[in-house]
């Protein structure tokens, strides 16, 4: 898939409900297709859940109050108790009223606060799951790179019952269309291939990951570079590895 067919840049918007409709119908034909862009939405919602907690509800002016009241009910004269604006309207009012402004301070900062607060709870639950995994809940597992491509990074997800999982690979090279990344999984010095995929231009790609048994009885996942159809056993160096379950 190339980087086009993405929806990433539009996920920010999606998941505070500032989208428009054409944005909004474009992200959701492209979700069921695309786990990397699913794993990209999850970790922004979950941020985005909480920003409404960091501000504090505030009471309108008058003014405001009867401007609102006005265009709700027009014949209205006198006016009711002033109208308590939630933080949630009060966020996507924001984001609405400066979405036009693409380059402007406002959205470039909460931009910037959204993507780094994401990051930061994001790798606080990844080092939680390595140093405990739990196999009674999701796990999300990061695959470290061995050199052989210094900036290659990726992660491994695993289901709560360990039948399904998806592999996410980021800063690896667009393969040649005759090659393919292979993910093994390793038992007891045994590799079972458990997945293929490519990346777009920007080295980013994914795909569901299916084993014969439990992705909890597994040691080891290690990410080569195998033909297009995949082998039976790796033929190349490992260029990403990381420990699973004793």
């Amino acid at each position: 898939m190339s980087n086009e067919d993405h929806v990433i840049e539009l996920l920010p918007a999606y998941a505070l409900g500032a989208a428009d409709a054409d944005e909004v119908e474009q992200v959701e034909a492209h979700l069921p297709e695309c786990l990397a862009c699913q794993a990209e939405l999850g970790a922004i919602q979950e941020i985005t859940d909480d920003l409404p907690l960091a501000i504090a509800e505030v009471e309108p002016r008058a003014a405001l109050q009867q401007q609102l009241m006005s265009r709700i009910e027009p014949s209205q004269t006198t006016p009711g108790p002033l109208l308590q604006i939630s933080r949630w309207q009060q966020m996507t009012a924001v984001f609405r009223q400066h979405k036009t402004m693409a380059f402007s301070q406002l959205a470039l900062l909460a931009l910037a606060a959204v993507l780094l607060v994401s990051n930061i709870l994001l790798w606080q639950q990844v080092n939680e799951l390595e140093s405990d995994p739990e196999p009674d809940r999701m796990q999300a597992i990061q695959l470290t790179s061995t050199g052989i491509i210094p900036n290659a990074d990726g992660f491994l997800t695993i289901s709560a019952d360990g039948l399904s999982g998806a592999i996410i690979l980021d800063q690896v090279p667009q393969l040649e269309e005759e090659q393919q990344y292979q993910l093994w999984l390793v038992k007891d010095g045994e590799r079972t291939s458990a997945a293929l995929l490519s990346v777009d231009e920007l080295g980013y790609g994914g795909n569901r990951v299916r084993a014969p048994q439990s992705l909890f009885n597994y040691a080891w996942a290690e990410i080569t570079i195998e033909q297009a159809e995949g082998s039976s056993q790796p033929t190349s160096d490992v260029i990403l590895k990381t420990a699973l379950f004793p």
